[in-house]
């Protein structure tokens, strides 16, 4: 109850003693402020400080089955023969997304060496997880929020 809404990232700095960061991933509603190499960069060494979330636009409409005014945990990063994926997963356990990448989406059995891979890194499936493309991970999140945890 204590965490129902608030800052992600004030949140994540709380818990953890990090240094945490928010940043706008879009210039304007729908229109991107890093391009792919720059966000995936970004997202990795986010990922290898810490803790990262990303937040969808509260007054999004086509969000293919994400919640407007929410936010996801990012958990992993998956780059397989030009393919770059990004793991999520609502905290809520329950949304989840409906677009390329989703699990059972005829993306994986196009592309078996990347499902081979993914299933490798993360084999789970339902509960709030789910892969999504980098570009699809660009066009919906309007806020990246990371927590570098420091350490001694």
């Amino acid at each position: 109850e204590a965490l129902d809404g608030g800052q992600l990232a004030c949140a994540l700095a709380m818990l953890s003693g990090g240094v945490a960061r928010t940043e706008l991933l879009h210039r304007r509603p729908g229109e991107p402020s890093r391009s792919p190499a720059d966000l995936w960069v970004r997202l990795k060494q986010a990922l290898g400080n810490g803790f990262v979330g990303a937040g969808t636009p509260p007054e999004a409409e086509a969000l293919d089955g994400l919640i407007p005014g929410h936010a996801y945990a990012v958990l992993q990063l998956l780059q397989e023969h030009g393919e770059q994926l990004v793991l999520l997963r609502d905290p809520w356990g329950h949304a989840s997304w409906s677009g390329r990448w989703r699990f059972g989406c005829e993306a994986w059995a196009d592309n078996p060496h990347l499902t081979a891979k993914a299933r490798a890194e993360f084999s789970g499936e339902g509960d709030g997880f789910f892969w999504m493309a980098l570009d699809d991970f660009r066009k919906r999140f309007a806020m990246l929020y990371d927590c570098r945890v420091l350490t001694t």
